[in-house]
């Protein structure tokens, strides 16, 4: 396992040896959800936060350590990041007073429904998902960093049905996706009635060697 630290933390956690790192686009994501929460926490209560994706739990780790009353849950589909996502926030759980109340369910996110209740709903939802069609590019061999790059689990259209299935009336959802499928997710989230909203388009470094632009999206429902 790969260990990192949290700016403000001085716990270390844990990244899959094979697994894509964490890069400035997670960050980027992260701040912009956090931003939301604090303009929006004087006439909103946030009680529950879903992330679709959550890998080692980089989003919530942070976002647990300033945000410590919500509830976290996070979705993944490989279990052995998620057996590092949990030592990840059992740690977390060491380094603070208040222990975060926080389930990661080890899952295909397209069969979440096996493990959440009908009615559940959440507050704010965010992924960073894979960002490349399965056939559009060279495939890693190693099955967690392939899963995290390609859409081999899940696609563009079924993480949107699973934002408007879960995702409170008037709460919120922040993806990313590059520039290059912007219509896609337009399109996708106007056929399941849901509002887009651009909230950072700039080039992020996915990796120092290939640079790609990314926007960040905020999603919810439709006002009639």
């Amino acid at each position: 396992m790969r260990s990192f630290k949290i700016p403000g933390c001085e716990t270390v956690f844990y990244q899959h040896n094979n697994a894509q790192a964490v890069s400035s686009d997670t960050y980027e994501l992260y701040i912009q959800v956090r931003e939301y929460i604090h303009k929006n926490m004087q006439d909103k209560q946030f009680a529950s936060i879903l992330d679709i994706g959550t890998g080692t739990g980089i989003i919530l780790l942070m976002l647990a350590m300033e945000f410590k009353h919500m509830n976290y849950t996070g979705v993944e589909i490989v279990k052995e990041i998620v057996d590092i996502a949990n030592t990840n926030f059992e740690n977390l759980s060491s380094y603070t007073t208040e222990k975060p109340n926080i389930n990661i369910i080890n899952a295909d996110y397209c069969k979440l429904h096996e493990f959440l209740g009908a009615n559940t709903k959440f507050d704010l939802i965010v992924s960073n998902p894979p960002y490349f069609p399965k056939g559009t590019g060279i495939m890693s061999s190693i099955y967690e960093k392939a899963v995290s790059r390609f859409e081999l689990a899940g696609n563009l259209y079924e993480l949107i049905k699973c934002i408007k299935y879960y995702l409170n009336t008037d709460g919120k959802a922040f993806i990313i996706y590059p520039d290059s499928r912007v219509n896609e997710v337009k399109k996708v989230s106007k056929n399941f009635q849901l509002d887009v909203d651009f909230l950072f388009d700039d080039t992020l470094n996915y990796s120092h060697k290939n640079p790609k632009k990314k926007t960040i999206f905020e999603i919810n429902h439709a006002k009639n």
